[in-house]
């Protein structure tokens, strides 16, 4: 058997292809990811059990079956599972303002799955269209980033590392039969990757690098969401919002807040009372994204501005 992933033109736009044919070339089964504007699929990976990973890039929405997920800028990064009977389990994306891509997928010997590829500073990974979980990336030069994320066979986000330059980018990736992962790509220079210096042996032009992980010496993500129980009111609200965090005491936290498109409306830093008035008074009608961040711990509400 093989498998095989595309992307075709079908009415002006992009569409991903995912199918299985036998060995007489007949197909199995085709699987199609498509949305509004372009979806383009990168990579593939089959695992001996038969189930497909799937990495790329999109604009506007992505859907499959009754899963559909908004682009939160230009095109964001997709990546997803499809089960060996062609059932799609999980889409996730991460997107930012700026242009975020997929190009590459491999999966350890415990069906862990590992994405590579370009994102952009305060990317946010979504875990499903109604949830975040927010990573900001370190960035020392407020560029792309070439990124590795690693999620579970159920599409659980573990750790994402990245590099710091004005553009880099994460190509292809392969792991051994010891769990040591290898990955490839290029840097301009000044590069740091997972805070350690790249050397450079060209500084008129991007570099090509490569290197490897010890997977086992990876530990999980550094944030925190550290509290549901925050509370917003009145939401929806005409502008002037109350909050209220109780284990906060007086610490100082920076929050920002995102419309739907993911572009940041606000930004500031404030030392929680007993109860925070938040100003939204000058936005317009709609559902925004407040997210408040201290070192690595963070929370988020959604709130919903009426006329």
């Amino acid at each position: 058997m093989a498998e095989y992933l595309c992307t075709a033109k079908t009415q002006n736009q992009e569409d991903v292809i995912i199918g299985k044919i036998n060995k007489d070339g007949n197909f199995q089964w085709i699987r199609e990811v498509s949305g509004k504007y372009d979806q383009i699929g990168n990579k593939i990976r089959v695992t001996d059990q038969g189930d497909v990973y799937f990495t790329g890039t999109f604009s506007g929405n992505i859907s499959a079956e009754n899963i559909v997920i908004q682009s939160k800028g230009g095109y964001d990064f997709f990546c997803g599972k499809l089960t060996s009977d062609n059932h799609l389990e999980w889409i996730r994306t991460a997107g930012s303002v700026e242009n975020d891509t997929g190009y590459t997928v491999e999966v350890d010997t415990e069906d862990n799955v590992y994405f590579g590829g370009y994102l952009n500073p305060e990317t946010t990974f979504y875990d499903d269209a109604d949830s975040i979980q927010l990573i900001y990336l370190n960035d020392i030069y407020n560029e792309g980033l070439g990124f590795l994320a690693k999620y579970d066979h159920s599409g659980s986000l573990e750790w994402v590392l990245n590099g710091n330059a004005n553009s880099s980018n994460i190509l292809d990736i392969h792991i051994d039969s010891n769990n040591k992962l290898y990955f490839a790509g290029y840097f301009s220079p000044g590069a740091v990757f997972n805070d350690m210096p790249i050397p450079v042996t060209n500084y008129k032009t991007s570099n090509f690098f490569a290197g490897s992980l010890q997977l086992n010496t990876i530990t999980g993500l550094e944030q925190e969401h550290i509290t549901d129980e925050a509370t917003l009111y009145p939401n929806p609200s005409k502008g002037f919002v109350d909050i209220i965090v109780p284990q906060m005491g007086f610490e100082a936290w920076t929050y920002k807040l995102y419309d739907q498109q993911g572009h940041v409306i606000k930004y500031e830093t404030i030392s929680f009372k007993e109860k925070t008035t938040l100003n939204f008074s000058n936005l317009r009608t709609g559902v925004y994204t407040l997210v408040f961040v201290q070192d690595k711990k963070y929370f988020f509400k959604r709130i919903v501005i009426e006329p």
